[in-house]
């Protein structure tokens, strides 16, 4: 059962969650990030952090030989 707030940000379409809920469907919601969407997660009804995919591809990191 989804349980997402859509609300009015910067970003399109970003939803509302909960610490609570994050934590049990953590898997999904990476998911869903990983597909474009963005997340607000809120603590007591109060955003805490924001959760949207990266801006750009993430640099490989290479292990440096000596």
């Amino acid at each position: 059962m989804s349980t997402f707030t859509t609300v009015v940000s910067a970003e399109p379409e970003t939803r509302l969650i909960g610490m609570t809920w994050l934590r049990r469907n953590i898997d999904t919601v990476l998911d869903r990030v990983a597909l474009g969407e963005s997340f607000i997660v809120t603590r007591r009804g109060l955003p805490v952090a924001m959760l949207k995919p990266p801006v750009q591809e993430p640099v490989s990191r290479q292990r440096k030989s000596d």
